[in-house]
């Protein structure tokens, strides 16, 4: 939450071409830091011995050193192909970066073993503050992108102080006591299919500011990254919490639950559709005033992302069922489809057209993709469950119809009732059949 409160100090600080920057150097860390140590970090909270958690945190932090230094090297070898803007600081930041968040996931990953989950808050709140603190510290210097950069790095550091587990003479140590080679052919699978899985996984939030900043300029990459920030961001967060919490119940669903979770998942579909459809209308209107008068043009970014935010919280949450029914492979390319349909989208209308048009294919196309990537996960094949997913389109796309008459700035009463009219009838439904449902019982 304190990043989201500092946007708007930040926002008047940098420029959107700065964030745009900062948004690209992000969507690159994410990337690479997210299989920087080959997902051995994720094995061991589950390995089976203290003796291999030891062993997979050195084997983790080497493979996460090796990909700091490969990162590096990497960026020195394109640094001509690069746009100089981005190549300055991908040079130093990108390495720096990695071992930063990659060393962080490593230790965070340790302390999930001791189940030391209220340390690992925090550090989530040390990062924020520190991060956030030392980029207006950086900004009112006129450091510009590289301040960005440079708070975010300090940022996931600071997060380290809280580790006190962690050291690297005794990683160095439990390196020289282990068999390395052996732990990584043991937990293989962890770099063979969950590193693929969770790059599609970042990739997906992270990818399109990459794509708008080649294909339209840094400064609209900027009003997507700031979007990203205060909006795409803390939804994620909150999805990732629910579809913890949700495990549980998913990995013991049976085919005979499947119509009520089914009904669940769309019926909080229709609850966020209409909220989100009305924080659309009034982020493109207010966003200026909140972040400052340069931030204008990112007002319809925001009402345009605000839109599919319900079908990608949905998605996220409803997602641990490919895992849970040992069906993580038609999870992986399910993924992989959302992310090539959403770039693809982005990239064509973004090539052949303006970038207002471009958002709302970019929408569209990513709200279709969540939502049938959800029906897809949930596997409903039943009259009432396709009854339900026509209805939960419905919910869908007419928000697009309302912010897209209101964006325009005609017809915006009569679809305006319309909706409302749905709205109604929707509540009025779903009251009827608690009812029905209490008299029975």
């Amino acid at each position: 939450m304190f990043v989201v409160a500092a946007a708007p100090l930040l926002s008047r600080i940098y420029t959107p071409s700065e964030f745009g920057i900062l948004g690209v150097y992000a969507a690159t860390l994410y990337f690479v830091a997210s299989i920087a140590a080959l997902r051995f970090d994720v094995a061991i909270p589950i390995a089976k011995t203290n003796q291999d958690a030891e062993g997979l945190r050195s084997l983790a932090f080497i493979v996460v050193t090796l990909t700091a230094a490969a990162s590096g090297l990497l960026v020195a070898a394109l640094y001509s192909t690069i746009p100089v803007q981005f190549a300055r600081l991908l040079i130093w930041g990108l390495p720096l970066g990695v071992l930063a968040l990659g060393t962080y996931n490593v230790a965070m990953n340790w302390r999930l073993r001791t189940k030391e989950h209220a340390t690992i808050a925090r550090t989530r709140v040390l990062q924020a503050i520190s991060g956030a603190a030392v980029q207006l510290g950086f900004g009112y210097y006129g450091f510009g992108a590289a301040g960005l950069v440079g708070g975010q790095i300090i940022g996931v550091s600071a997060g380290m102080t809280k580790l006190k587990s962690f050291s690297i003479r005794g990683l160095i140590h439990h390196a020289r006591k282990h068999n390395l080679i052996t732990l990584a052919k043991q937990y293989r699978n962890f770099a063979k299919f969950d590193a693929p899985a969770a790059m599609l996984a970042i990739a997906n939030t992270h990818a399109p500011t990459i794509v708008i900043a080649i294909v339209a300029s840094p400064a609209a990459a900027g009003f997507y990254a700031l979007v990203q920030r205060v909006l795409v961001t803390p939804i994620g967060m909150v999805s990732n919490a629910l579809q913890s919490s949700l495990f549980s119940h998913v990995k013991n669903l049976k085919e005979t639950d499947t119509q009520r979770y089914v009904e669940a998942l769309l019926a909080l579909l229709a609850i966020l559709c209409p909220m989100l459809c009305l924080a659309a209308l009034l982020a493109n209107h207010l966003f200026d005033l909140v972040f400052g008068p340069q931030w204008k043009a990112a007002g319809p970014v925001a009402a345009w992302v605000m839109l599919f935010l319900g079908q990608k919280f949905v998605f996220d949450s409803g997602f641990a069922i490919y895992s849970s029914t040992a069906r993580q492979a038609e999870g992986l390319i399910v993924q992989s489809m959302v992310l090539a349909s959403r770039l693809l989208s982005l990239f064509v209308a973004t090539t052949f057209s303006s970038f207002d048009h471009a958002l709302i294919a970019f929408s569209l196309t990513s709200g279709a993709c969540y939502f049938l990537g959800t029906i897809a996960a949930l596997q409903s094949d039943r009259v009432n469950g396709k009854l339900a997913i026509a209805v939960g389109a419905l919910d869908g796309l007419l928000p697009y119809l309302v912010v897209y008459e209101a964006l325009k700035g005609g017809g915006q009463l009569i679809v305006t009732t319309l909706y409302a009219f749905w709205i109604s009838g929707r509540i009025w439904h779903y009251i009827a059949k608690n009812r029905s449902e209490k008299s029975r019982v």
